[in-house]
């Protein structure tokens, strides 16, 4: 990445490469790294060159996406107000963004990566973690990996039945910690205290469709209920339970 005349230089240098290397694999154009870091492309291709070809293809891409999006009335606006303009028969950008690391690593006084935030919005959360834990310790920075929060909001008993009725039908921890809005630790300590097994057992799923069929389910409500369970076998319980049953009394009563 060239030399820096501090080591703030060269965090900020290291922090702007792994986020054009994260953004770069999420299939931003150069344009949109440049808004989301506040860097010129020039200072893009500085720091990573053979990245150059590839944005400057993704470029073209964004400029017609943005035309696409763009007012049939007044099609240049969406362009102008990106602080595009054209000239000799191709959109071109105005840039204010800064080319060199330096200037701009004094611009935004960014010292170390862990502190550093963009728009006041603090860049290793999530995903972006990982970027940062690759990031050196140019800037006597300790990086320390996310821990997950464990403390969720206590599972009021409704919710709490309703897990189990899910489990018992077939749903992953992982599901169901999205769908609840807690740790798939919660949804565990709930199966312990009610001394339920986990995964649920094939012949325990299949016993309750067996119940939900004799309730009176439609086909439609089982199949929405006990959606990891082929189609298939809900068809042959239907059949067992419902269908042959009802034939035979007719044979019976015919004769």
């Amino acid at each position: 990445m060239g030399r820096y005349v501090t080591e703030y230089e060269r965090a900020a240098a290291e922090y702007l490469t792994a986020f054009i290397r994260l953004f770069y694999s999420r299939g931003k154009s150069a344009y949109e790294i440049e808004d989301k870091l506040e860097i010129h492309s020039d200072l893009i291709y500085k720091l990573i060159p053979s990245y150059k070809a590839e944005l400057e293809k993704r470029n073209l891409e964004y400029i017609e996406k943005l035309k696409k999006e763009a007012s049939p009335i007044n099609p240049d606006k969406i362009l102008t107000h990106k602080h595009f303009y054209f000239y000799q028969e191709t959109w071109r950008r105005h840039s204010q963004y800064l080319r060199n690391v330096g200037p701009w690593q004094r611009r935004f006084n960014f010292t170390n990566p862990i502190d550093y935030h963009i728009g006041r919005k603090k860049r290793y959360t999530g995903s972006d973690i990982e970027v940062l834990l690759k990031l050196s310790t140019a800037a006597s920075a300790t990086i320390k990996p996310v821990i997950e929060n464990y403390n969720d909001r206590e599972l009021l008993p409704v919710y709490k039945l309703r897990i189990i009725n899910y489990i018992a039908d077939g749903y992953s921890l992982k599901e169901l910690s999205e769908k609840f809005n807690c740790s798939e630790l919660a949804i565990k300590q709930t199966l312990e205290e009610r001394e339920m097994v986990y995964p649920v057992s094939e012949t325990s799923i299949e016993k309750r469709i067996i119940r939900a069929v004799e309730e009176g389910y439609s086909f439609e409500q089982l199949a929405a209920r006990f959606k990891y369970t082929a189609e298939e076998k809900l068809t042959a319980i239907i059949k067992e339970i419902r269908i042959t049953p009802a034939l035979e009394e007719g044979a019976n009563f015919t004769e």
